[in-house]
């Protein structure tokens, strides 16, 4: 009986936590897994081909959400140094606090 409890108590935590980043602007859990991916990489940027590995998510799927993520200000676009078709991924999660 306490587990099934504990798992309750989790769900509600991470239901608790969605709902709060709906109210800024990030509607799906992919979203969610897109952005906190990203901002778990600061200090090596993830590229776009990184993410969708990674992640195991459709190239067009993640695509998607990183230009809805950009578009909100959560995801910025940087250019590789050596490799102009790449470009590197960063997040400002400053947004989420405010």
């Amino acid at each position: 009986m306490k587990n099934n409890k504990k798992a309750v108590f989790k769900g509600s935590v991470a239901l608790n936590a969605l709902k709060l980043l709906q109210a800024k602007g990030i509607q799906t859990v992919t979203e969610v897994l897109v952005l906190f991916f990203v901002a778990e990489h600061a200090e090596d940027p993830p590229t776009l081909a990184v993410i969708t590995r990674e992640l195991r998510m459709p190239f067009s799927t993640v695509s998607r959400v990183l230009y809805s993520l950009h578009q909100a200000g959560y995801i910025q676009y940087t250019n590789h140094a050596t490799d102009r078709r790449k470009k590197l991924l960063t997040a400002d999660l400053s947004k989420l606090a405010a």
